[in-house]
């Protein structure tokens, strides 16, 4: 039997509880979404990412209940890069088997790099972030989002 190292392994991010109900006609139950992360988790995805708990109280509810139900997979929750949607996403997935915050930063083009060096973000960021660590939310993954 073969083994894969890390460097060769490919991680199965799955954003359609989040970005697929952003499709017309698309919206989805709790039920549907509970449904739909169960079987992602059985498939043997890596991270589900559950929903953008900030955007809505339902968005939040539903992340809550997806990171109760979820026994494998890393439970994400999308959060711009402010203090209140890291600090709500971080709720969402708090009781989460494997929690994990997806933040972004939505910069126009050519400020991606320089962004992530603004005291505008350094300080609060950091403050809060290090409070979800103290909370075992170890996973918090950064990226950049232009437009």
């Amino acid at each position: 039997m073969s083994t894969t190292s890390d460097a060769n392994r490919i991680i199965i991010f799955d954003t359609t509880l989040r970005d697929g109900e952003q499709s017309p006609g698309a919206t989805m139950t709790l039920e549907e979404k509970l449904e739909i992360a169960q079987l992602l988790d059985s498939m043997g995805v890596d991270v589900i990412e559950a929903g953008f708990p900030i955007a809505s109280n339902g968005d939040f509810e539903s992340v809550a209940e997806i990171s109760r139900v979820v026994k494998n997979a890393q439970v994400a929750g999308l959060a711009r890069a402010g203090q209140k949607d890291i600090d709500r996403a971080g709720e969402a997935v708090r009781h989460a088997k494997n929690p994990r915050i997806h933040t972004f930063l939505s910069t126009p083009d050519g400020k991606a790099i320089a962004a992530f060096h603004l005291p505008y973000y350094s300080t609060p960021l950091a403050g809060s972030i290090e409070f979800w660590r103290e909370k075992k939310i170890y996973h918090i993954h950064w990226g950049v989002k232009e437009y």
